[in-house]
């Protein structure tokens, strides 16, 4: 996976997932074990990283966050916000 995603000019350090052509690359050991510090349960992890490279692959960049302690940002980067907002455990509602 992560020459895939190299290949299309995304660094996964190993760690994260990323849209190659029209394919998803979900990191399997954050698949497998979820992310530390992403208060919510293993199942929860799949939904929000699945709706989260799919909102990649339909163009969506990533959003701000709102300010500590405020909910998520509708398509936020979960590695970029620990301690900060309220992880987000369903897509937003428009």
């Amino acid at each position: 996976m992560d020459g895939l995603c190299g290949a299309s000019g995304v660094d996964t350090e190993g760690v994260y997932s990323c849209k190659y052509g029209r394919t998803i690359m979900i990191n399997l050991r954050r698949w497998l074990q979820g992310s530390r510090g992403y208060p919510v349960s293993i199942d929860e992890y799949h939904a929000g990283v699945i709706n989260h490279e799919f909102g990649h692959f339909l163009g969506f960049a990533h959003t701000k966050c709102g300010g500590r302690g405020k909910p998520a940002p509708g398509h936020d980067d979960p590695d970029d916000r620990p301690g900060r907002v309220r992880a987000k455990r369903q897509p937003v509602r428009r």
